[in-house]
């Protein structure tokens, strides 16, 4: 096997990978439902093995409520307690493949690098935020692109032909090894 790639950016603060789940969750009393339930679906969808399934269920959880009800928050203390690595993507900051937004780098290729950071861990959670934030009217090219690869990450798949920060191409093989981390052990809260 090959070995993790060089990080394309910064990590984010936000993205690790949670070596022991804390003893007691940050969760407001009017959270407590909503934890204890997607902690559940998160650990039932990491513990399945879905090779043995005639189908290949989508592990995509939505979260619903106004700004500022703590999203965000839930979704991050859901994957400390559960042991799996984070990835916060905001739809607002998302760049597309093949453009650049003042030296920011493209969205995919920095998912390709947190499912191969990850791929040998438990699982991963990645947390889509402001998902309502696509699909708007007067839609210019760049939102149809924005929302195409929105929906490739939700439908588990990963575009081919990505460049890394050097501007080298990410080989096949990669790619197919993220995909399968992407498919059977991610789950995406938005």
């Amino acid at each position: 096997g090959s070995s993790p790639p060089p990080p394309l950016w910064r990590e984010h603060p936000c993205m690790t990978n949670v070596a022991s789940p804390p003893a007691q969750p940050l969760i407001s009393p009017s959270q407590r439902a909503a934890y204890e339930r997607l902690c559940a679906i998160a650990r039932a969808y990491i513990h399945t093995n879905f090779e043995r399934l005639p189908i290949q269920p989508r592990g995509n959880v939505f979260i619903v409520g106004p700004s500022g009800t703590g999203k965000t928050h839930l979704a991050q203390q859901v994957a400390s307690s559960t042991g799996l690595a984070y990835l916060p993507i905001s739809v607002s900051e998302w760049v597309v493949t093949g453009a650049s937004q003042r030296g920011a780098p493209t969205t995919w290729p920095m998912i390709w690098q947190f499912l191969m950071q990850f791929a040998k861990t438990e699982g991963c959670l990645i947390f889509l935020d402001e998902l309502d934030k696509i699909g708007r009217r007067n839609q210019g090219d760049w939102t149809r692109y924005q929302t195409t690869e929105v929906f490739s990450l939700l439908d588990r798949r990963i575009p081919r032909n990505l460049n890394d920060s050097d501007g080298e191409r990410i080989s096949e093989s990669s790619i197919e090894a993220a995909e399968s981390v992407l498919k059977s052990k991610t789950l995406i809260l938005a």
